[in-house]
């Protein structure tokens, strides 16, 4: 167990962020609690290479603490600036996007696939034809969970690559019926497909115009983070043998989850589905829309965010993870307690859902001025691995 009389809840550091031209403090307990689970050297021990982790609550200065190096073997630290891949958790930012331009009046939750994608209703199968965005951002829309090839119509126009993907998989009967519920990552892109439709610009760009820079979030990107060669952000790492990597899934699946930012401009996204006064990104019923379940089976996800309920967060909490397979990221949101809790590893192994999830235990624990629990992880690395 960790002492948090020893370490101190606000016991902490100043770390000057040159980068985004502000002081961040990094939060002494916290660091314990990801030095405690990232991996020793060169370790093959199930630890990740490095780990990242933050509490933000409205009003308060954000709690935040980095561990590890940004690539095995390296020398480089892991740093509480750097940018991390946060996978899946793209969907909510997708969802808030479209929620962004419903408010907008360039589409509307009800547009139709056929509607949004004209150009392409007549090829589109009839079991899609009363498909909507809503159904879409639910994952209710009947599409399959991935493309067949993401690859396939790679070196095009972004646009036409999604384009091509959306027909060739429109013109198929649907694999569920509407309504029923199927993770769906193709389903997540055809809506980014059908927002860059109704605006005429990639989804790229209305990202950043309409959500990264009214927010003022300077560190996002798509694909892996920085640049390649190099070791100026953090790599991913694939495997059991944790091999480091700079690479992504196709682009074309964007609008699914392929955002990398700092875990600082993450929150400054996630505070605004707190609610309230801190929303200032889109309508009040918008954002009603956007943590709205509506299906009564077990599945509770609502736009972009499973939607469930725990006693630590006062009732309603919307939380989501993400994972290219070299990384593993996961957000917890407590909107009545106007708090975020965000964890990211640059790691994307099987033990890493459960390592985070513990991590989150970890954040609420230290917000709820209690010792948090130990935390274990998982060797699931097989003798035959090699350093």
């Amino acid at each position: 167990m960790i002492d948090i009389v020893k370490y101190g809840i606000l016991f902490s550091v100043l770390a000057q962020n040159g980068l985004y031209g502000q002081e961040i403090k990094v939060d002494e307990q916290i660091k314990v609690i990801l030095e405690s689970v990232v991996a020793d050297g060169d370790s093959l021990d199930g630890k990740p290479p490095g780990f990242v982790a933050a509490i933000k609550k409205h009003g308060k200065p954000i709690r935040i603490a980095a561990a590890g190096k940004r690539k095995r073997l390296s020398k480089e630290s892991f740093t509480i600036f750097d940018q991390v891949h946060i996978g899946s958790c793209s969907k909510a930012m997708t969802a808030t996007l479209i929620g962004k331009l419903v408010d907008q009046n360039k589409l509307s939750w009800n547009t139709t696939v056929p509607k949004g994608l004209p150009s392409i209703a007549k090829h589109i199968h009839l079991s899609f034809k009363n498909v909507t965005v809503l159904d879409l951002l639910q994952h209710r829309g009947g599409l399959q969970a991935n493309a067949d090839d993401w690859w396939s119509e790679s070196g095009k126009p972004i646009t036409t690559q999604r384009f091509l993907l959306a027909k060739q998989h429109l013109s198929r009967p649907a694999k569920n019926k509407r309504g029923e519920y199927l993770y769906s990552n193709l389903g997540y892109m055809i809506a980014g497909l059908i927002a860059e439709q109704k605006t005429g610009q990639t989804w790229e760009n209305l990202m950043r115009q309409e959500i990264f820079k009214p927010l003022g979030i300077t560190s996002a990107g798509f694909g892996f983070p920085g640049t390649k060669g190099a070791v100026d952000q953090p790599w991913g790492h694939l495997g059991l043998a944790m091999t480091p990597t700079q690479s992504d899934n196709a682009a074309a699946l964007g609008p699914a989850g392929t955002i990398h930012l700092s875990l600082n401009d993450w929150a400054k996204f996630t505070q605004q589905h707190c609610g309230g006064q801190l929303n200032k990104i889109v309508s009040v019923k918008t954002m009603r829309d956007l943590h709205k379940t509506r299906h009564y089976d077990k599945n509770k996800y609502a736009l972009g965010w499973n939607v469930l309920n725990r006693p630590w967060g006062n009732g309603t909490v919307l939380m989501h993870s993400g994972s290219n397979t070299m990384w593993f990221a996961t957000v917890w949101v407590a909107p009545n307690k106007k708090t975020s809790y965000l964890a990211a590893t640059n790691y994307g192994g099987p033990d890493m859902p459960q390592l985070t999830d513990q991590v989150i235990y970890s954040l609420v624990a230290i917000d709820n001025g209690v010792n948090p629990p130990e935390i274990k992880v998982k060797n699931l690395r097989p003798n035959s691995v090699k350093k």
